[in-house]
């Protein structure tokens, strides 16, 4: 009996352990330019904690960004799902190294991206 209670933490260990790399976090994935799958013109940019808006090759904005588990913007995280950029408020639907899609609130609006 006393072996048995000796293994069980051992399992849970050897089971907690993985070779699997762990996936990265939204805020480093979400770096780089972003084309908009409706507009080509329209084009975000995310890099050292700002967005930057761009159509046409004109910068229309650029503000500060960060991600958050709430949005309400109260609990920072690198790997939120939702992201602030000034006063605008968007939950991250998808993303991948290929794909963003945001959906803005509060007014439901998806927006869907891809790696420029």
């Amino acid at each position: 009996m006393k072996k048995i209670i000796l293994l069980i933490p051992l399992i849970i260990l050897v089971a907690g352990c993985s070779n699997q790399t762990p996936r990265e976090h939204n805020l480093n994935m979400i770096q780089g330019e972003w084309k908009s799958i409706e507009d080509e013109r329209s084009v975000i940019e995310f890099r050292d904690g700002l967005k930057l808006d761009v159509y046409d090759g004109e910068q229309l904005s650029e503000g500060d960004f960060d991600l958050y588990n709430d949005a309400r913007g109260s609990m920072r995280s690198d790997n939120g799902a939702y992201l602030i950029a000034d006063d605008f408020v968007y939950n991250i639907i998808e993303l991948t190294n290929e794909s963003l899609v945001l959906m803005y609130l509060p007014r439901g609006n998806i927006l869907k991206y891809e790696r420029y």
